[in-house]
């Protein structure tokens, strides 16, 4: 692993998964990573096979090592808790920031900046991308962001949202404010 790169990696145990092409084995036991993700990054030339470098259609032997080679992205930007919870943690979401990474190279997001003040909401959803995020907010949307502390929490937020027993409201701020409109109307001057 080189100082601008992180590597995902998952050696080839299973037998079920000897014979199968590499970005389907990544899919399935790499958290975090669909087959979609590991065929494009593949596409892309950052999947390995044994250190060399493999298609996403190369297919595995038992011991293979398969890697994930992506760009580390930057530290992520501090953030507001607003508040901290036995369950919960509630956060202040800035515009230009996404909530959650939909590839491992994506650029740092609100869920990594969550995590480095609260580690434990990382694993409390069961897909690691989303990092306990119990809703996202669009990426130019200001707005708070609940995240979860456990994967009890978790699920009991999110049948929240699906049985629509969440409160949501939504302001808006525009800045400038509207202007008065001309006096007199033009037209009848």
């Amino acid at each position: 692993m080189s100082d601008e790169h992180d590597e995902l990696a998952l050696e080839v145990v299973d037998h079920a998964d000897v014979g199968e092409r590499a970005d389907v084995v990544l899919g399935r036991h790499l958290p975090g990573v669909s087959r979609r993700v590991a065929r494009t990054l593949g596409l892309e030339g950052h999947l390995f096979l044994d250190g060399r470098r493999a298609a996403p259609s190369a297919r595995v032997r038992q011991g293979s090592r398969l890697t994930l080679r992506v760009a580390r992205s930057g530290p992520p930007q501090p953030v507001t808790v607003l508040e901290c919870t036995e369950r919960f943690v509630y956060v202040l979401k800035p515009a230009g920031m996404h909530t959650q990474r939909l590839r491992p190279d994506d650029a740092s997001t609100l869920a990594d900046a969550v995590a480095l003040e609260h580690p434990e909401c990382r694993r409390a959803s069961p897909d690691l991308r989303q990092g306990g995020a119990v809703h996202r907010l669009d990426r130019d949307t200001t707005g708070v962001v609940a995240f979860a502390r456990d994967l009890e929490s978790w699920r009991l937020a999110r049948a929240g949202f699906r049985a629509r027993a969440v409160l949501k409201l939504y302001l808006a701020r525009v800045c400038p404010g509207p202007s008065a409109p001309p006096w007199p109307p033009q037209g009848l001057g």
